[in-house]
């Protein structure tokens, strides 16, 4: 059976930037390179995206970036990364 691609469904809540980038490097580094990874943040990402080691992550397509427009708590933020991430896989 060929795998053609896979979905990763990511939720965060205000998460520590030097972690968080470690997670999604090693998601990047991966030796499998048909993949994406759906991001739903239950938060602003605002120091994310202003931290330049996390350029070549958000410039990478396969990171799909979603924040909530209100907070949906933990189940409904991961629902939604999963539902999303179905949709891309």
């Amino acid at each position: 059976m060929k795998i053609q691609k896979i979905g990763i469904a990511l939720a965060a809540y205000q998460p520590e930037p030097q972690i968080f980038f470690e997670q999604l490097k090693s998601i990047q580094n991966q030796t499998f390179k048909n993949w994406v990874c759906c991001i739903t943040s239950d938060s602003t990402l605002d120091a994310i995206y202003g931290d330049s080691q996390f350029e070549s992550i958000i410039r990478d397509e396969r990171f799909k970036w979603s924040v909530n427009s209100e907070r949906l708590g933990h189940r409904k933020n991961f629902q939604k990364a999963i539902e999303w991430a179905l949709e891309f896989s």
